[in-house]
């Protein structure tokens, strides 16, 4: 303790007979000196009253000022630890809470992926409530939707009816006549063929699947190729099918059957002895390949075999639809088609259809 004429009043024991050289410092509240040996010392001057009578004195604390450095390098040092420590638990935490929050959007989000694939046909309750509203609101739309396809189905199906009717009954008429124009009965077949394309195109727009289905491809290619070799009682040509056991059209069940049922027949119209039939399955994509050993198509006219009503060979029965429908189906299903020459010369045909995402439950809620 110093007075304010510099008199030593009191002083510790760990400076025994030597005092700290204070000149201007005293009017400092803190200040750096040099110690009895040379060290750097950190002083702290507080200023006070004491005895009787009161009399302005100086309190002096000092410390060396690389301890104090220590001190606080040490200090900082823990609450930089600490506050990791606390910000990495409060990332987890906030982790947790997340993932346990996302859940139900992560099972919907596999569910509707279900539904998609045609796995399943309603979404399920999650039990939360914030949630669960959505998921009635997607069943419902869900449920909307199916009512006015089977709606526009059922009244295409009508249609359909209310016109071959009559068509049917002049046909008759023209047949059982003496002498039946054929010309007449021509065109009565080419009006036909066009009534049944249109009304296939109506049921493929508004029946065009939300919730796919899974449709074996081994078991409708065997059947479209036994019915188009009974349609061709003429034409000795050998259909060999080539299909993956694992392999699923995600879609409706005709449009396959339209699909391979014009691929093939248009091969055996026009291959010599043999129609090969491959068709394969990856994860993204369904794959058909159709291969003929007849003439084929030159280059510049490949592009003409998907305009309806095109045909390259008057001589050749059949209406132009053919390739111009399989076309058409495919893509509705946002798909390719190719034409190529095959590996004997005729004509190849390379349909590739996408297939819906395939993510796996686990892959969805990761």
């Amino acid at each position: 303790m110093v007075t304010e004429d510099d008199n030593v009043v009191s002083r510790s024991r760990s400076l025994w007979t030597e005092r700290l050289k204070l000149g201007d410092e005293l009017s400092q509240s803190i200040a750096n000196v040099n110690g009895p040996n040379g060290e750097l010392l950190r002083v702290n001057i507080l200023p006070t009253q004491a005895g009787q009578p009161p009399r302005a004195i100086k309190v002096v604390v000092s410390a060396p000022a690389a301890d104090m450095r220590n001190d606080i390098r040490n200090a900082v040092f823990q609450l930089g630890m600490i506050l990791s420590a606390v910000g990495a638990l409060t990332v987890a935490a906030v982790a947790i809470v997340l993932r346990r929050a996302l859940v139900p959007l992560s099972s919907s989000a596999f569910e509707v992926d279900q539904l998609t694939r045609g796995s399943i046909e309603r979404l399920s309750a999650t039990g939360y409530r914030e949630v669960d509203p959505l998921v009635k609101a997607v069943n419902e739309l869900m449920t909307h939707t199916r009512s006015i396809i089977e709606q526009s189905r059922l009244g295409s199906a009508n249609l359909a009816h209310a016109l071959r009717t009559p068509l049917a009954a002049l046909r008759t008429r023209l047949t059982l006549g003496e002498q039946p124009d054929t010309a007449v009965l021509q065109d009565l077949t080419r009006i036909e063929q066009q009534i049944d394309h249109q009304l296939r195109r109506v049921r493929r727009v508004v029946g065009a699947p939300i919730a796919s289905s899974r449709v074996p491809v081994r078991a409708v290619a065997d059947d479209v190729a036994m019915v188009v070799r009974k349609s061709h009682p003429d034409r000795p040509v050998e259909v060999n099918i080539n299909v993956a056991n694992d392999a699923m059209f995600r879609g409706e069940r005709e449009d396959l059957e339209e699909l391979l049922s014009n691929l093939i027949d248009n091969s055996v119209k026009w291959a010599l002895s043999r129609v090969e039939v491959s068709i394969s399955q990856s994860d993204k994509k369904l794959v058909i390949v159709v291969q003929d050993d007849g003439p084929g198509i030159a280059d510049h006219q490949r592009a003409l075999v998907v305009q309806p009503g095109s045909r390259l060979d008057e001589g050749t029965p059949g209406a132009g639809l053919g390739l111009f429908i399989a076309n058409e189906i495919v893509e509705m299903y946002s798909g390719q088609i190719e034409f190529n020459r095959s590996t004997s010369g005729g004509l190849s045909v390379r349909v590739e259809i996408p297939l819906p995402g395939r993510l796996g439950r686990d892959q969805q809620m990761a």
